[in-house]
């Protein structure tokens, strides 16, 4: 991937990672949430495994969780079974966390185990409907052995209304042999809301050798200068 070096936090990135090797994709399950695959335009949720793959969690309030097929009542043309979904979300369905408090999702198994000075990028397709009910604080985030290692968030009012845009986050892992799991979440302070998540992406690449640990954290943080800067991306045009 080409980086342009436009900012001296670009630059640094640049420097510290020009020896990045291609990103190769890590499998994440049931990544774009088709199972279970829903007939028409409807929702299952309010069960211990509404979205499989995901372990869900209440940490206060109300929260529901749901897989979804939306209806244009929701995202503008995907009325019927199976209808694609908008701007980055891929496929028909998505899941959401319905929070009146704060609810997560995590990853039931680990995705990988971490080799060090490899980058790990999480990219995640999150939507806001229609309906009027806008989310509130959205997040995404890479747990290390169940530590969060990299998050990023951003609220409702900056999701585009009617479509999916992309959020990252990622780290430099600095040792080996450490789990790697990717939590979703949401926080209101009043009503329910829905935030929809889709087309979660994990991507890691060679960063190189990376002397000391000085080195690696000027990288990382860089690195999460540059992913501020792509959040938040719409989808390109075909």
């Amino acid at each position: 991937m080409n980086i342009p070096c436009r900012t001296l936090a670009a630059a640094l990135a640049c420097a510290g990672l020009a020896a990045a090797a291609h990103a190769a994709p890590i499998a994440v399950p049931n990544f774009s949430f088709e199972n279970p695959d829903l007939l028409g335009d409807i929702g299952l949720g309010n069960s211990a495994n509404s979205v499989p793959g995901w372990t869900q969690a209440i940490v206060t309030g109300v929260v529901d969780f749901y897989v979804i097929d939306a209806a244009s009542s929701e995202f503008p043309g995907t009325n019927g079974d199976n209808a694609p979904l908008p701007g980055t979300a891929l496929g028909g369905q998505a899941a959401v966390i319905d929070a009146g408090g704060r609810g997560t999702l995590t990853t039931t198994a680990p995705v990988a185990t971490t080799l060090a000075g490899r980058l790990y990028t999480l990219t995640v397709s999150l939507g806001d409907d229609l309906q009027g009910d806008q989310p509130g604080i959205v997040g995404i985030e890479l747990l290390v052995n169940g530590v969060s290692a990299a998050l990023a968030t951003v609220t409702g009012a900056a999701l585009p209304n009617g479509t999916f845009v992309d959020l990252s986050t990622g780290f430099v892992a600095p040792f080996d042999g450490q789990s790697l799991a990717i939590r979703l979440s949401q926080e209101t302070l009043g009503t329910n809301a829905f935030a929809w998540f889709d087309n979660v992406r994990l991507d890691v690449a060679d960063v190189g050798q990376l002397p000391a640990p000085g080195g690696l954290a000027l990288g990382s943080l860089a690195l999460a200068a540059l992913l501020v800067a792509r959040r938040l991306m719409p989808a390109r045009p075909n």
